[in-house]
């Protein structure tokens, strides 16, 4: 047997320290961890804040709208009726005016202060229709002293002609269409010596055209269709031409003659180009972009 001293060494000898450093590791980090948890002060949770109250602003309550079966009873000496519109007054024009003049009659004014009366202090909205000389921005007054400038009007840009679809629907179409003139929204041209009668819309932009079918529509149940035109310029000519005035114009090719509501002559053009080249060819013709007068 050899010496101990010269026998291998055990590779197992010192295991036990490394199983004793594990150890004391392990109860150091316990250590720690407790003596950290003393430390920790732990603080009460803040309560939520409490939701802000927004008072709610005073609203003026509406003054509720008036039952149209009262003004309808108040005014029966008028034979009003209802209809999708409303509560409708007929009156007269022979009553209103007397023949040849544009002011109510004195034996009409009685009848006009009674429904006056009645409608004066109510909410709903009160719309005066059936005459044509009536306009957006029309007023009406007995005091001769309140004058209003004209409201601004702009040359038509956009034209198209409005088709009636339905046959059936042509007494809708017609009187939807007439109400539209009246407020005008769009205005309407007639073609000279035009195979069809359809009417020529003209306004400052095609959304115009859009609003007129929509409305139709939705407020008359009139249905209508848009075709495009070719113009994109129109001129006024002088009120109270003759027609051997109008056959003695020189066009250029794709202008064509027309008559607006007031039966004023003027022409259409397919482009400014075409506009200048008539100017020039007929010097002595007076033109303007807006109407310069009404027709005798």
């Amino acid at each position: 047997m050899k010496p101990r001293y010269l026998q291998p060494e055990s590779s197992n000898r010192d295991r036990w320290t490394i199983s004793y450093l594990d150890m004391m590791t392990i109860l150091l980090i316990f250590f720690v961890a407790v003596a950290a948890k003393s430390q920790l002060v732990v603080s009460p949770s803040p309560s939520p804040p409490k939701p802000a109250v927004v008072e709610p602003e005073a609203v003026e309550p509406q003054k509720p709208r008036t039952n149209l079966a009262e003004i309808q009873t108040k005014l029966k000496a008028f034979d009003p009726h209802l209809d999708s519109r409303g509560l409708v007054i007929s009156l007269p024009q022979a009553i209103l005016f007397a023949s040849g003049d544009d002011r109510i009659s004195d034996n009409a004014l009685p009848m006009v202060e009674q429904i006056a009366d009645v409608l004066r202090d109510i909410p709903n909205q009160v719309s005066l229709v059936g005459h044509a000389d009536f306009g957006i921005g029309d007023t009406l007054t007995t005091d001769p002293k309140i004058v209003y400038k004209e409201m601004p009007r702009f040359t038509p840009e956009a034209f198209c002609w409005l088709h009636n679809p339905n046959t059936a629907k042509f007494k809708q179409f017609r009187t939807g269409l007439d109400q539209l003139l009246q407020e005008g929204v769009i205005q309407v041209l007639q073609l000279r010596d035009a195979a069809t009668k359809a009417p020529l819309l003209a306004a400052v932009g095609p959304l115009q055209f859009e609003v007129v079918q929509y409305r139709l529509e939705s407020e008359y149940g009139a249905a209508s269709r848009l075709e495009a035109a070719p113009w994109t310029v129109v001129r006024w000519l002088a009120a109270g031409l003759l027609e051997s005035d109008l056959d003695s114009l020189s066009l250029p090719t794709g202008a064509r003659l027309a008559y607006d509501m007031g039966r004023n002559p003027v022409i259409l053009f397919a482009n400014d180009w075409s506009a200048n080249y008539f100017a020039q060819t007929n010097p002595k013709v007076a033109r303007s972009s807006l109407p310069v007068g009404r027709a005798s």
